[in-house]
Order: structure tokens, then C-alpha cells, then sequence
């Protein structure tokens, strides 16, 4: 009994390390994003559609818009993506990220400027990890 209670102090420290170094699902959504402009930055369909939870992507979203992610793949134009302000909201196994996407718009050889474009966009658990719904995207703002 007394080793048992000599113990416990380790066990309890011990957890908490590990609580400490797990990945969030903040965190895991994030990166997932961040994969998102990497596919965006290469022009690879294959990749983006890796992220979707039927690993497919659609040209429309769920509401019959055009999607942003299918248009910014195959609209050449866009280029240098990067992801700022990401922000998620996860209820159980659903989440919603909204997040900037910023990039370089160019015509030939020439830039034209930057764009700025506010997604949001609904996520499903899948596993340890997380993929984006199909269609479920929406742009509040940008071009």
C-alpha cells in the first residue's frame, strides 16, 4: 500500500505531461488549413481533395455558389497563399473554421495585388483528425 501511494504523485504528473503535449483539435484544424494553401500554393487538386471528408473536390458548395477552393485551383491567377486568423469552433465531432486566406493575384507576368478572401468552412472528425465537409464552404468576404 505504501509503494501504491508513492506512486500516484508520478502517475499524476505523468498525465498531466501528456494532457499537456497532445495536439488540439484547434491546433490539428489549423494545420489542416495550413495544408490547404500548400495545396492551393502547388496547384495540386489530388492534394486539396485529401482534405475532404469524401476526398473529392466539388466545383459547387451545398448552397450551389461556385467554390473558392475548386475556382482558386483552376483559375490560374492566384498564387503565394498564406492563412492568417483561424478560428474554430468545435462542438463533438462537427467543427467550423473561419480563417483569411491571402493571396497574389496575377495577369501573365505581371502582379496585379493581393486578395484577401474570408472562408468559412464545416469540418467532420474523422479518426484522430479532422476533413473538411464537401460543399460546405461559404466566402463572407473578398474577391
Amino acid at each position: 500500500m505504501r509503494l501504491m501511494h508513492s506512486f500516484i504523485p508520478f502517475l499524476v504528473i505523468g498525465l498531466l505531461f501528456l494532457a499537456g503535449c497532445s495536439v488540439s483539435d484547434d491546433e490539428r484544424i489549423e494545420e489542416m488549413v495550413e495544408d490547404l494553401a500548400g495545396a492551393l500554393n502547388s496547384g495540386d487538386r489530388d492534394a486539396a481533395a485529401r482534405l475532404y471528408a469524401d476526398d473529392s473536390l466539388h466545383p459547387l458548395t451545398l448552397s450551389g455558389d461556385s467554390s473558392t477552393i475548386y475556382r482558386l485551383l483552376t483559375i490560374p491567377g492566384g498564387s503565394d497563399f498564406e492563412v492568417e486568423n483561424v478560428t474554430s469552433a468545435v462542438i463533438m465531432d462537427n467543427a467550423q473554421t473561419t480563417f483569411d486566406l491571402i493571396g497574389e493575384v496575377h495577369r501573365g507576368d505581371s502582379l496585379v495585388g493581393t486578395m484577401t478572401l474570408r472562408l468559412k468552412m464545416e469540418l467532420e472528425k474523422v479518426g484522430d483528425g479532422w476533413r473538411f465537409v464537401p460543399g460546405a464552404e461559404t466566402r463572407e468576404s473578398g474577391i
